[in-house]
């Protein structure tokens, strides 16, 4: 039975897709024929992107923006922002790619634990530095969330420490 019924959508597929667009595009040479099987030749003008909260809200809108393409042009204490680093900030720094890591401290005896938020290079001498996963423990604290901006998009995965 599903041996049937995926022959009778490829037929369906044929007859609706693929037909119809020979018989469109027939007085037109093969060679302007479109790889992808679309029933259009005309070029068409990209259109502008829609804003970045709109792209946040509606969640049937995927929109793939263009990484800015800079060589890590400055040195990896550009990315340097202290122990509070914005976000933002962290992951527009001009001439270096840099990754955003927000740490909880463990202790059980704080009542109220500290939060830091690091600002690191993606790259030393070479070296991809890799994120870690949410729930790893680094430096005595937990990492809560990490970001970043690389060209390698590496992230460190720890078995049972993650969601």
């Amino acid at each position: 039975a599903a041996y049937t019924s995926v022959t009778m959508l490829w037929r369906l597929v044929v007859t609706c897709v693929v037909l119809p667009t020979f018989a469109t595009n027939a007085s037109q040479p093969l060679a302007t024929a479109t790889m992808s099987g679309a029933a259009f030749l005309m070029p068409s003008k990209l259109q502008q992107l829609p804003d970045v909260t709109l792209d946040q809200r509606d969640p049937y809108l995927s929109v793939q923006r263009l990484l800015p393409n800079h060589v890590n042009s400055k040195a990896a204490n550009a990315c340097n922002l202290g122990t509070q680093a914005d976000k933002t900030k962290c992951l527009n720094v001009e001439g270096r790619e840099c990754m955003w890591v927000m740490t909880e401290g463990t202790d059980p005896f704080a009542a109220i634990q500290p939060v830091e938020q690091h600002c690191m290079p993606c790259e030393v001498d070479g070296t991809d530095i890799p994120c870690w996963n949410v729930g790893a423990l680094v430096g005595g604290m937990k990492v809560l969330e990490c970001s970043m901006r690389c060209a390698h998009q590496k992230r460190i995965r720890e078995p049972e420490y993650t969601c």
